[in-house]
């Protein structure tokens, strides 16, 4: 049985490599000529917002997001809601090519993104982690799926808020931007 555990974890270290060289080959070739002018604005309109205000809808009250030297985001709040929705929210604008990668990986659905099935997403999917977190959602106490619920209108409201091209660079140089891949809402599970 280890061997079998092993074998399938061998594989999901292979496809997040081949993930890593398709990305790198992406980079390589839009780098080239006139490809570089069409990824500059991409990756600026990825960035974080690092300053200034910005109005989202679903916060209860204002709430402030410090970024230190290091870029880290402290996030005050004056309730429990709108810090975990400020959190969630945060948390996509930084990395949500990660978060939705990871998700992938997670529900064995790493076909959908790269377009050719994986052995690894059916070991996945038979590992049953997508039923598992719904389960383990179901048996939280109210106040921590509040908050698992308010993390997850956060994500969804930065998702909300941004044209699928700006939501990270890396949609666009995997050429997921121009193909059937759509980028579907967070839920709490996820």
């Amino acid at each position: 049985m280890r061997s079998g555990v092993r074998r399938k974890a061998g594989w999901l270290a292979l496809v997040l490599f081949v993930a890593g060289a398709a990305l790198c080959q992406r980079l390589v070739a839009l780098g080239q000529g006139a490809a570089d002018q069409r990824l500059e604005p991409l990756a600026k309109a990825s960035l974080s917002q690092i300053s200034g205000t910005r109005g989202v809808a679903g916060l209860l009250e204002p709430v402030e997001v410090i970024r230190d030297r290091w870029g880290v985001p402290h996030i005050y709040a004056r309730n429990t809601a709108d810090l975990f929705f400020a959190q969630g929210y945060v948390h996509a604008q930084d990395r949500f090519w990660q978060m939705d990668f990871w998700r992938h990986i997670g529900a064995g659905r790493i076909a959908e993104m790269f377009a050719s099935e994986a052995d690894t997403d059916m070991f996945l999917r038979t590992l049953g982690w997508t039923e598992i977190t719904q389960k383990e959602y179901e048996a939280l106490e109210p106040q921590y799926k509040a908050m698992v619920n308010s993390y997850t209108a956060g994500v969804n409201a930065y998702l909300k808020d941004h044209d699928k091209e700006a939501l990270s660079l890396e949609y666009s140089i995997l050429g997921l931007l121009n193909a059937d891949y759509q980028i579907e809402p967070w839920t709490p599970t996820h």
